[in-house]
């Protein structure tokens, strides 16, 4: 077996990560410990992990293989194109319309069909997964062709937690500080949960405690979502507002998802924009953990988290059952721009 040790990664995730439990991945498991490719064992090994239908749970291929030098991103109506500043709408790959193209990858792929086409736009520039060696990019009346000599790491195109942005390094959306005053609202930028939030967050929006908030969560792939709860547990006691809004969209990830929610439930918010990257029942926690033999990566998940019910079970850890409640089914206001999320929240 040439990825013997990747094989025993991938093994020992499916035994111990809940997700997966009561799914038959032997056809999966077999077709990937018969690989010799090391690309095509990473898809077979995609295939093992999607069925648990969990968007945590899966393999990252991104530090193992190469790509055409394409920015692909999932958008709203579809997918885009990255060139220059701009974003244009990609509407076929080798003749196949982009939609079709993503059908065809589902099997591979985790998580909701959001989370699927975050996850996705990196595979319509990989060869592997298309099954071909040039490509094609059929754009808005133009195309864009990439022959097997083009090929780049798909690190940095396409980082591993993706904010969806047109440059991979770029925070996306930021707004010039975290809190700024448009009157007559306040709009704040949390654009991750994995680092601590900026101190003064609260105390700032309370300099105005009866204006009303705009929150932006667009692209917040995530981490620690217990950074939020000082600033709602502030407002609930010292804002006098009305209204909050709060901006979601499909690249809207994991402890980014819980805080709108908690936003909502706590505060009242509105939230704004599209499906966001999972629902409100998942499995998460777990870690991620390199693949010795490709270099890949797979994230297993231990850990289950109920934001609709507010129902832990025994593998969710005290520290996120504390805070769990019932916020009810999600509702998102459907919009394409923050202009919707602004003009409710003005009043």
């Amino acid at each position: 077996m040439r990825f013997s040790r990747d094989c025993a990664v991938v093994r020992e995730a499916v035994g111990r990560d809940p997700s997966c439990a009561g799914h038959d991945l032997s056809a999966p498991l077999a077709e990937m410990e018969a690989a010799t490719d090391p690309d095509l064992f990473l898809c077979a090994a995609m295939r093992v992990l999607a069925p648990a239908g969990n968007g945590h749970t899966r393999i990252i291929p991104n530090a193992a293989i190469r790509v055409w030098p394409v920015r692909i991103v999932a958008r709203q109506q579809g997918f885009g194109m990255v060139q220059g500043a701009a974003v244009r709408k990609l509407e076929t790959v080798n003749g196949v319309p982009v939609a079709d193209a993503l059908d065809r990858f589902r099997p591979m792929l985790a998580g909701t069909p959001a989370r699927q086409s975050v996850i996705g736009a990196m595979l319509l520039a990989w060869p592997t997964a298309l099954g071909a060696a040039s490509v094609t990019y059929g754009l808005d009346g133009d195309s864009v062709q990439f022959g097997p000599d083009r090929l780049v790491p798909a690190l940095p195109l396409y980082p591993m937690s993706d904010t969806g942005r047109a440059s991979p390094d770029e925070e996306g959306g930021a707004l010039p500080a975290p809190v700024v005053w448009d009157d007559p609202v306040w709009h704040v930028r949390i654009a991750r949960f994995s680092t601590p939030l900026p101190p003064g967050l609260a105390e700032r929006i309370l300099t105005r405690p009866h204006a009303n908030i705009v929150v932006d969560l667009r692209g917040n792939t995530g981490g620690d979502f217990t950074r939020i709860l000082p600033v709602i547990d502030a407002l609930r006691t010292h804002w006098h507002g009305t209204r909050l809004s709060v901006r979601v969209d499909r690249f809207t990830f994991s402890a980014a998802i819980v805080a709108a929610v908690l936003f909502q439930h706590h505060l009242g918010a509105r939230l704004f924009g599209e499906a966001m990257g999972d629902g409100l029942r998942f499995w998460a926690e777990g870690d991620t953990m390199e693949m010795p033999d490709t270099g890949a990566h797979l994230r297993w998940s231990s850990a289950w988290h109920d934001w609709e019910t507010g129902q832990p079970d025994a593998t969710t850890p005290p520290e996120i059952a504390r805070h769990m409640v019932a916020t009810g089914p999600l509702r998102i206001t459907p919009c394409t721009d923050g202009a919707a999320a602004h003009d409710w929240a003005a009043g």
